[in-house]
């Protein structure tokens, strides 16, 4: 109805139709940071006709890496996480990750890309996750994050032949099977699900289904060198319920981004403030090897050379298990690490020791 006074419409459908819409006085989109070209064809539109833009997001960080500024002119941030947990906002957590993976834990404050793709366990699997539902989360709703569909499938198998009622979900099936087996699981005939990039940017079980209930446990077997879908998927677990979630990290993915509820001060410009101050933004490229049937090309990433169509190997992305036992991170320790560089600080008094 072109004569309704407020409007609703997916980026795309808008984006493709912005010749013959009316321009709102006040445009709000939701979940901006992965708006895309759409987004930005939106913004540029609504701009140039003068009206206000808002744009909303728990995780202010694009998907391509680039800043939040081409979009908005200005941030106003909320409150922290912590805050939201600690005034009954969001549920609290207990996170277990492997041993080697604490000390790093405590300190990190990385951006979206950097320490990720750099730590050394990119490959590798920490525990089994079927003996750690089963110890310290038996019972409760438990959702999987994994890498591909085949990945999902194959987690939900191995949750029944251990006598888990579970189920994958993901972009294979139809949208009746796919609430079929979600209405399941909050009703708790399936106790685990296993998913392919379904249960991430707002996926919220009780607006899904119209029951009251929540995600009280959660395992991360994929790795991701984003920031901003490592926090979204800890969300899944963060609705408000009675007892505090489980996370278990059995890929590391905290070594690399920090605890969920660690301080972070979000800006428009692609990184958090503080991390890389003064680098460039850096375009990925890939370049042909020469003396290898190569031509040496500098392109884009992609899985062929568009100047000679040279085929690139293909990335070995198997997951190599370690049999190891998740240990429960102290989230009060990275508070008192905190304190301890804040100390250190104070102490400095020459410009060269602060430094």
């Amino acid at each position: 109805n072109p004569f309704a006074p407020v409007q609703i419409s997916m980026s795309e459908t808008l984006a493709r139709r912005l010749d013959r819409v009316h321009k709102s006085d006040l445009l709000i989109t939701d979940e901006c940071h992965v708006g895309g070209e759409s987004l930005t064809r939106i913004v540029n539109s609504w701009k140039q006709s003068g009206r206000k833009i808002i744009g909303l997001s728990a995780t202010p960080l694009r998907m391509d890496g680039k800043g939040m500024d081409t979009w908005f002119d200005d941030m106003v941030c909320g409150p922290q996480m912590r805050w939201l947990i600690d005034n009954g906002r969001l549920n609290d957590y207990r996170v277990f990750a492997p041993e080697s993976a604490h000390s790093a834990a405590m300190t990190a404050h990385n951006g979206p890309d950097d320490a990720a793709q750099d730590f050394e366990f990119d490959n590798v699997m920490f525990g089994d996750a079927v003996a750690h539902y089963k110890q310290f989360a038996m019972g409760k709703r438990h959702l999987s994050f994994c890498r591909s569909v085949k990945h999902a499938e194959d987690t939900a198998q191995f949750f029944r032949d251990n006598g888990i009622p579970a189920a994958a979900i993901h972009g294979k099936l139809s949208d009746d099977e796919m609430l079929r087996r979600v209405k399941a699981f909050a009703r708790r005939e399936l106790l685990s699900l296993s998913n392919c990039q379904i249960a991430t940017f707002g996926w919220d079980l009780s607006q899904l289904t119209g029951m009251d209930a929540t995600v009280e446990a959660a395992s991360l077997l994929r790795r991701t060198s984003s920031l901003a879908l490592y926090m979204q998927i800890v969300g899944r677990i963060l609705r408000k319920s009675d007892q505090p979630s489980y996370l278990f990290d059995h890929m590391a993915n905290v070594a690399a981004h920090g605890l969920p509820c660690a301080h972070r001060e979000w800006t428009l410009d692609g990184r958090l403030k503080g991390d890389g101050e003064g680098k460039e933004r850096l375009v990925a490229v890939r370049q042909c090897p020469i003396g290898e049937g190569g031509c040496g090309f500098v392109h884009r990433p992609a899985p062929v050379c568009p100047a000679c169509g040279r085929h690139y190997p293909v990335r070995d992305l198997s997951i190599e298990q370690v049999d190891e036992t998740l240990m429960e991170i102290d989230k009060s320790a990275v508070v008192d690490v905190k304190r301890g560089e804040r100390m250190l600080q104070g102490r400095a008094d020459t410009f060269e020791a602060l430094l």
